[in-house]
């Protein structure tokens, strides 16, 4: 079985999560940073074999990796002829020690990584907010 390598935010670190909500007012971005489990989202990947993968949420290491990404997402759904599920927008979240957050970075090309914290303290890191398509 594999294990998740967890290391808690001793320093700070940006991360990119995609977000339906375009600004910080928008009372939809608290629900953009509840677990994967919470939003009952069906594990897929190592989410069905790892456990507690399913407490944390998807990030990227970079915005341009985030955008890379959701580019491949919105063309896969434009082909389906479907809206974009994961949101229009990206937001800059600034993991802060202390703060309880938590990440998984395997050191993947793609960037993605696995964050855990609170909503409420994930909403109150995001720095910023920005459209996904450029």
């Amino acid at each position: 079985m594999q294990r998740i390598e967890v290391v808690s935010a001793e320093v700070e670190r940006e991360v990119f999560r995609f977000v339906r909500a375009s600004s910080g007012d928008d009372p939809r971005l608290l629900d953009d940073f509840r677990s994967d489990a919470e939003r009952g989202k069906t594990p897929r990947g190592r989410s069905g074999t790892v456990p507690g993968l399913m407490d944390g949420m998807s990030a990227f290491r970079s915005l341009e990796l985030a955008r890379d990404r959701w580019r491949a997402i919105a063309a896969l759904a434009l082909r389906q002829g479907r809206p974009v599920a994961v949101g229009e927008s990206i937001a800059n979240v600034t993991l802060v020690a202390g703060r309880g957050f938590a990440y998984e970075d395997l050191g993947e090309p793609g960037g993605h990584m696995t964050i855990w914290g609170t909503p409420e303290s994930l909403l109150a890191a995001v720095a910023g907010i920005v459209p996904a398509a450029v």
